[in-house]
């Protein structure tokens, strides 16, 4: 599709000074047509944006409207949902049990710990933990089975999975950036309930912590109070053992050991000093037996010693893991939780989602930019003409005049146009005419009068209307004026004339020049102005323009009238008018506001150059003036012959 020029409009009466010039001094006679015009004229102005609004104001009324009730319709549809938001800051110095040592530590956070707290607030676990203590399960809207009657059969353990599952779909847990706060959203329907909710999850989340820290604490206790108790009856089984051995080797009598060594010098003194002998022989075997005796309480005393230290050693670890126990159970009552809750949850006074300010900017937006592109549509998809310059991108030939329409309804019957110039001389419409006729009629020598055709591309467009207006405004100026129907279809200037079609034909008529004048009828249209017709459906020849009768019959009629005016068949629809052009030395091709398209234009155009019909240019006819100004088409034309009036 070309590009439609919403600029370089061509005003009433005023030609393009950079159309060609024809010889012989007539405008545009030549038979070629112009370049298209430069990119300058393409391009995107202010003016063409704002009459782009302006010319489909409706359209994006409409669908802006539109999109903005849908956006509204939206918003009562959806359930409103408010959010609720609970701030807990994890505590960073973490009291914790050291398991080799069996004593309370303190340790900081590192960052895969917070990592790892907010995965327990995200877990299934926490989750059922929550909905268990909120006892969310009675709740319908978190108990789908509750919700669809089927509770009585399901077991409990299910619907509390329910109510978790649905839990987490209304609530999510985030870090703030590298701190340890951490927020917990929920998303209600209900404003009351999204705040119970956040704040019982943070209650939660942080008796929770304290809980684990007493359980774990509580747990240590317990291994030392069993670590005790075994080492309670370890220490009595030695104790006893350590008695039974003293008895058994009689070493409860501390002071036997020296009395034996005595015992044992005595002896080997008296050996020494009785020499040879029985008694000799006795003493001996007493020493023996009491130095046997010795050395057995010797090692019994280390053995016992050894079972001692054994036993203080058993008493020092009993001591210790008492005294850790002992230690636990002061702590566990001063244990402080591993978060702080610094923000409650308010009850949000507004729903968070959905934004309505947001939709319906978003409505309105949305519906600005359909509307803006089913209008761009509009215009890539609208090939009729709107002004001057899609006629002259179209043809490649310059525009002559712009026409308005002529409101007065019926001026199709007979006499009725002929009235309505009559009574309004000085109109836009008759204005415009007289330009136009200026322009056709300039540079012509005196007694030659000037050949115009008048065309158009389809039926209905309006050729006959401009061809009789083009005589009547002539005549009101004193000329004489010849108007001749070639139009042998439709008849459309004998019938709004108010004259029938003569019996003759064309060959008849064009075969001599002395008959042409006689099958004139005189003032058959108002005074000063001849109408020459012929025959409904009569052949037009095709060499009729190239006959030497037909030269010396225009040559004739040239010296007689003022204007020459041929009103032809469309030229899509018939081969006439290609053929009756030949005779004119000017040919109008009409395209009609808002109703002919370019393509049609293009084609006639292109149609007649390809016969060498000298075609002058086109004239858009039929324009609202009210409406011409309001698109931006033309703002001298629109600005001063809108409120020109018809007087």
């Amino acid at each position: 599709m070309r590009a439609r020029s919403l600029r370089g409009e061509v005003d009433l009466n005023i030609l393009d000074e950079s159309a060609p010039k024809a010889e012989k001094g007539r405008y545009g006679a030549a038979a070629g047509r112009r370049p298209a015009r430069s990119n300058a004229a393409l391009r995107l102005s202010l003016t063409m944006f704002i009459s782009g609004v302006r010319r489909h104001f409706w359209l994006l009324l409409v669908l802006v409207s539109l999109a903005t009730g849908g956006a509204w319709l939206l918003l009562e549809l959806i359930p409103p949902r408010y959010t609720a938001q609970a701030t807990i800051v994890l505590i960073q110095a973490e009291t914790r049990v050291n398991t080799s040592d069996l004593v309370l530590e303190t340790e900081q956070l590192t960052h895969y710990q917070i990592e790892t707290e907010i995965d327990f607030l995200e877990s299934n676990a926490f989750l059922t933990t929550v909905a268990s203590r909120l006892n969310l399960t009675q709740d319908p809207d978190f108990n789908i089975y509750l919700a669809d009657g089927t509770a009585a059969g399901t077991p409990a353990e299910l619907q509390l999975q329910a109510a978790a599952a649905r839990l987490r779909e209304i609530y999510s847990v985030s870090r703030r950036g590298d701190s340890l706060a951490i927020d917990i959203t929920v998303h209600h329907a209900d404003p009351g309930r999204a705040a119970e909710i956040a704040d019982a999850m943070a209650e939660i989340y942080i008796s929770g912590t304290l809980e684990a820290k007493r359980a774990e604490v509580q747990k240590s206790v317990d291994f030392l109070r069993q670590r005790i108790e075994a080492l309670g009856t370890a220490l009595t089984a030695s104790e006893i053992r350590i008695a039974d051995f003293i008895r058994q080797h009689q070493l409860d009598d501390l002071s036997r050991t020296a009395e034996m060594q005595d015992e044992l010098r005595r002896l080997a003194a008296r050996i020494a000093l009785s020499g040879q002998g029985s008694e000799a022989a006795e003493m001996i075997a007493r020493h023996d037996a009491l130095k046997e005796a010795l050395n057995l309480r010797t090692r019994a005393e280390l053995t016992l010693l050894n079972l001692q230290r054994q036993f203080d050693a058993e008493v020092v670890r009993y001591q210790t893991f008492a005294e850790r126990r002992n230690t636990l159970e002061a702590q566990i009552d001063i244990l402080a939780p591993g978060a702080r809750q610094i923000t409650r949850a308010e009850v949000p006074a507004a729903p968070a989602f959905p934004n309505r300010n947001l939709i319906l900017a978003a409505g309105v937006l949305g519906g600005v930019a359909l509307a803006g592109g089913a209008a761009f549509l509009r215009e890539l998809t609208d090939r009729r003409i709107w002004m001057s310059g899609h006629a002259e991108e179209a043809t490649g030939l310059p525009n002559l005049a712009v026409l308005p329409d002529l409101e007065t309804r019926g001026l199709k019957r007979p006499g009725a146009l002929a009235a309505h110039l009559h009574e309004h001389p000085r109109s836009a419409y008759a204005e415009a005419g007289r330009g136009l006729l200026t322009l056709l009629s300039g540079g012509r020598p005196p007694g030659s009068a000037p050949v115009v055709a008048v065309t158009s591309a389809l039926a209905d467009e309006g050729k006959s209307t401009l061809a009789l207006s083009l005589a009547l405004v002539a005549a009101q100026e004193g000329e004489k004026v010849l108007l001749i129907d070639f139009d042998v279809y439709k008849h459309g200037v004998t019938r709004m004339s108010g004259q029938k079609a003569l019996p003759q034909l064309p060959a008849e008529v064009w075969s001599k020049s002395s008959q042409v004048s006689r099958k004139v009828l005189r003032d058959g249209v108002v005074p000063g102005v001849d109408l020459l017709n012929f025959k409904h459906n009569a052949a037009i020849p095709r060499d009729l323009p190239a006959g030497t009768e037909a030269a010396r019959s225009m040559a004739m009629l040239r010296s007689i009238y003022d204007l020459i005016l041929l009103d032809t068949p469309p030229v899509l629809l018939t081969q006439d008018a290609v053929r009756v052009a030949g005779l004119a030395d000017t040919v109008l091709l009409l395209a009609r506001w808002g109703r002919t398209t370019e393509d049609a234009l293009e084609n006639a155009a292109g149609l007649l150059s390809m016969n060498r019909v000298p075609a002058s240019g086109t004239v858009l006819a039929g324009v609202d003036p009210a409406r011409y100004q309001r698109y931006g088409y033309g703002t001298y034309y629109g600005g001063y012959y809108a409120g020109y009036g018809n007087g």
